[in-house]
């Protein structure tokens, strides 16, 4: 295509004779070749039919595509990182995986699901692993099965996005607006939630190892199942979630409002979330009522525990390097199975030990 006084008008492109699937080059005739796998890296490809063709994991890193046609094409897992896609057609392609970023120019066309955003090409299924959204509006856009692990998505909108079964291991979400998103079966292990607004996401069956969370408030979260292992809540407003169906394993905590629903066994202790396996390291406990608290196999190194109240804890295999338990009321308590390794110098009552 040329341009005369701003307006587009269309040539009859040069084709490769017969359709040669080895031809390459501007204006060539690609249309239903299989090219999938090929390193097609910094090929001019401007004006060239791709239409119906399979290009699935070929690398087009740096290309010109610009007026090229992929109407009907196959690009999964295909790469199209600082390709030129001025004029491009990308209507009715298959882009599950395709990978981006550092796009140039702007598509005369793309799937109705796929938007291109900050020089990436977002979308359902989409690979975005370590893309740079920061402050992108992703609002309700359908990203089902989407990779955004390591993604930068400091102060995006996400609300009302389809985030489920998405992949968000790592991703930055500071300040992020989740509001209504559905994180249904999405992981977001180690993903940085600072300052996040949650509120009415979903959360079904969603993995949250190694997280995050920190001056945010859950209001309204669906939390079916959510598997919250190893998470770190700082300064958390859990109002009233249920979080009944969680998993806790390992948490650490400090600084916990709200009367949410918890799993059997685990209450809020002085702003910290406590019971069976809770990372409660370094907890100033001073003073706290664990009458009955069910504290198998938590950690408490360096934690205080002066004057606290266990009697009939369950502290059986519990983790109490360097914690300090001066006069605790231990009556009746369970340290079966706990490593006790107190500090020199200080005095511990534990009366009725067992």
């Amino acid at each position: 295509m040329l341009f005369f006084g701003g307006l587009r008008t269309s040539l009859p492109q040069v084709r490769a004779f017969g359709s040669d699937c080895s031809a390459r080059g501007p204006g060539v005739d690609l249309s239903d070749c299989d090219l999938s796998g090929l390193d097609l890296r910094g090929v001019d490809f401007t004006g060239a039919d791709f239409t119906s063709g399979i290009l699935s994991r070929t690398d087009l890193t740096g290309a010109t595509l610009t007026d090229a046609d992929f109407s009907g094409a196959v690009l999964g897992d295909a790469r199209l990182t600082n390709t030129n896609l001025a004029g491009a057609n990308l209507d009715a392609m298959f882009l599950f995986g395709i990978s981006s970023g550092g796009i140039r120019g702007v598509p005369l066309k793309m799937p109705s699901e796929y938007r291109l955003i900050h020089g990436y090409i977002v979308g359902r299924r989409a690979n975005l692993d370590n893309a740079d959204l920061m402050d992108a509006d992703l609002s309700s856009l359908n990203l089902y099965g989407t990779s955004l692990s390591g993604a930068n998505l400091t102060a995006a909108n996400l609300r009302g996005a389809d985030l489920s079964r998405a992949n968000l291991s790592g991703a930055n979400l500071t300040v992020a607006n989740l509001r209504g998103a559905d994180l249904s079966y999405a992981i977001l292990d180690e993903a940085i939630l600072t300052s996040t607004t949650l509120t009415d996401a979903i959360f079904d069956s969603t993995r949250f190892k190694g997280a995050k969370f920190s001056h945010l408030r859950l209001d309204g979260v669906l939390s079916t199942g959510l598997d919250a292992s190893n998470c770190v809540f700082h300064n958390v407003d859990l109002h009233t979630v249920n979080l009944s169906g969680a998993t806790l394993t390992n948490v650490a905590s400090k600084n916990i409002t709200g009367t949410p629903t918890l799993p059997v066994g685990w209450s809020i202790v002085q702003g910290y979330l406590a019971g069976p396996t809770a990372n409660l390291a370094g907890a100033q406990l001073r003073g706290s009522n664990l009458t009955d608290v069910n504290l198998g196999f938590v950690t408490l190194t360096g934690a205080d525990l002066t004057l606290a109240n266990l009697t009939r804890t369950n502290l059986s295999n519990a983790l109490l390097v360097a914690t300090n338990l001066t006069l605790v009321n231990a009556a009746q308590a369970n340290f079966t199975h706990a490593t006790i390794a107190i500090v020199p110098f200080r005095v511990q009552y534990l009366p009725t030990v067992r």
